[in-house]
C-alpha cells in the first residue's frame, strides 16, 4: 500500500480545489441549489437501482458540503471531526420501525459532547 504521508485528506483537497477555481464566495442559494441537484440525482439513482450513480451523488453532496464549510471560513476536516465527536458521545438504539438511530433521551447531558466548531475556524 502506498504511503499517504503528508497527503491532504479528501476534505482538505476539496477546499484546495475550491480555492484553485476561485470558488471562495459563500451563498446559501448557490450551495443549497447544488446540494438539491445532487439529491435529485440520488433519487433518480435509487429509482434506477444504480449503485454507482448513488455513490457519485453522495460523494458530490460531500464535496459541495465541504466546499460550503470552507467558504464559511472553517476547515471541513476539523469540522467533521467535531461532528463525529458529538455524535459518538450519544447513546441510543435503532428504531426497528424506521431503521433510524434514535437518541437516548434519558442520557445524562453531562456525558454529551457538543461540537466546538470554533476549533475548526481558519
Amino acid at each position: 500500500m502506498a504511503c499517504l504521508c503528508n497527503q491532504p485528506t479528501a476534505l482538505e483537497a476539496v477546499a484546495t480545489w475550491n480555492v484553485s477555481r476561485n470558488l471562495t464566495s459563500y451563498s446559501d442559494l448557490v450551495e443549497l441549489n447544488n446540494i438539491n441537484k445532487e439529491i435529485s440525482e440520488l433519487l433518480e439513482a435509487a429509482m434506477l437501482n444504480d449503485t454507482n450513480a448513488r455513490v457519485d451523488a453522495y460523494c458530490d453532496i460531500i464535496v459541495f458540503a465541504a466546499g460550503a464549510i470552507h467558504k464559511l471560513g472553517y476547515n471541513p476536516e476539523l469540522s467533521l471531526q467535531e461532528t463525529v465527536k458529538e455524535i459518538s458521545s450519544r447513546r441510543g438504539s435503532i428504531d426497528p420501525s424506521t431503521g433510524k438511530w434514535e437518541k437516548d433521551r434519558s442520557q445524562d447531558p453531562s456525558t454529551l459532547y457538543t461540537a466546538n466548531y470554533g476549533l475548526a475556524k481558519y
